[in-house]
């Protein structure tokens, strides 16, 4: 079993709240990626874990055990630190060995789990050799074997790959989330990098200064970001953002902005200021002529600019299209070729944008009817083409 509960958990320096009131559950067999940028807390929030760091306030159980003062040798949780922490004088078969000697197991289990630990990360001709001797992947292999080797409930790790150089990051990548499946044991890992968490996780925690901003599948923080942070955090390119009015007009709820117009759905809404979200693949360029700014791609949402540059990314491009004052990225094909100078609309489709408040910075939805229920989601086929009537309400 390896199921975490954190419960209100805090943690300041002086007069800096690095982890602020945070409660998560971690499920038994998770791999939960703690995702942010530098400063967000995410480290020092594993560092509570993992039992390095006190927590100012609330509490931590695994499984259903408090563990909030219990020792860090005590709470069988198992680190890897970025830097390895590998002892230099030892061999690679007396690092693995460590964790299992100090606790005074007999000698031939050792050797026995220690063999059998290296055969699993594929390190069994390296046993004999010093952390000078190996490369970096080599020595971070065995930083996760010297954490399997003593069954913890979970394994915590501290950006374990950012030593790495770019190849070796993949396939160390790849390794670890075939281990997570292999073992089907609690992984809590913490990464800036959005690619390591969108391929690895089965849960991410977004932070940001501090504070939890989205919990969800990997999937639910790309497809349906809950804040305009989320939105622009993850996705690569980033998300086009938009300052903009949400409005009602002959009976369609309406988004505008300079050179942006949309018409979404049948339905009145009190006007409010929002941000619209719009990811680059999701924009469709078509060069601008003489009809109805609205026409192509029989788009729910165009935007009117002009192409500044492109980028030949290989299987795809990168076209920059400066639109009122914005500059707005579009994923294309390669074959598509946009000259700079060229008037472009940039159209979408409803399902795809994403909208928020301006002043919370909170995701909105869309609602067939408009009550206090749960909204629906943005690409519900049924009730867009039922005409029903919407309304636009918080997530």
């Amino acid at each position: 079993m390896g199921r975490l509960v954190l419960n209100q958990l805090s943690r300041s320096f002086k007069d800096v709240k690095a982890v602020d009131n945070i409660s998560l559950v971690v499920e038994d067999g998770d791999f939960l990626v703690l995702l942010g940028p530098s400063g967000c807390g995410k480290t020092t929030l594993l560092r509570m874990i993992a039992g390095l760091l006190d927590p100012t306030s609330g509490t931590l159980e695994l499984d259903d055990r408090d563990i909030t003062d219990v020792p860090s040798r005590r709470r069988d949780l198992a680190m890897v630190f970025q830097s390895y922490a590998l002892y230099p004088h030892l061999s690679v078969a007396k690092n693995l060995a460590f964790p299992l000697s100090v606790r005074g197991a007999d000698r031939r289990k050792v050797a026995a789990r220690v063999a059998e630990v290296a055969d699993m990360v594929e390190i069994g001709h390296l046993l004999d050799r010093k952390p000078k001797e190996l490369s970096g992947g080599q020595r971070q292999r065995v930083a996760v074997a010297r954490a399997l080797v003593r069954h913890p409930k979970a394994f915590l790790m501290d950006e374990p790959l950012s030593n790495l150089d770019a190849k070796l990051r993949t396939a160390t990548r790849q390794e670890l989330a075939a281990l997570h499946r292999r073992l089907g044991a609690t992984f809590i890992y913490v990464t800036h990098d959005q690619i390591e968490a969108m391929t690895m996780a089965t849960k991410i925690a977004l932070l940001n200064g501090g504070r939890l901003e989205q919990v969800g599948t990997p999937d639910e923080l790309y497809d349906k970001p809950a804040s305009v942070f989320a939105a622009g955090f993850m996705g690569s390119p980033a998300t086009n953002l938009i300052d903009a009015r949400l409005a009602s007009r002959d009976g369609k709820i309406t988004v505008t902005a300079p050179d942006v117009e949309a018409a979404l759905w049948e339905g009145e809404t009190p006007e409010r200021e929002i941000v619209l979200g719009i990811r680059p693949e999701h924009l469709v360029l078509e060069e601008l002529d003489a009809r109805s700014f609205i026409e192509p791609a029989a788009a729910d949402a165009a935007l009117r600019g002009v192409v500044e540059l492109s980028e030949n990314l290989g299987r795809e491009q990168l076209v920059h299209c400066r639109v009122g004052e914005l500059r707005i990225t579009a994923m294309c094909p390669r074959e598509q070729r946009w000259e700079a100078g060229t008037a472009v609309v940039l159209a979408a489709r409803a399902e795809h944008l994403h909208l928020f408040d301006r002043a919370s910075g909170r995701r909105l939805e869309w609602q067939a009817e408009p009550t206090l229920a749960s909204a629906p989601a943005a690409n519900d086929d049924a009730a867009h083409s039922s005409g029903r009537r919407a309304a636009v309400v918080p997530a």
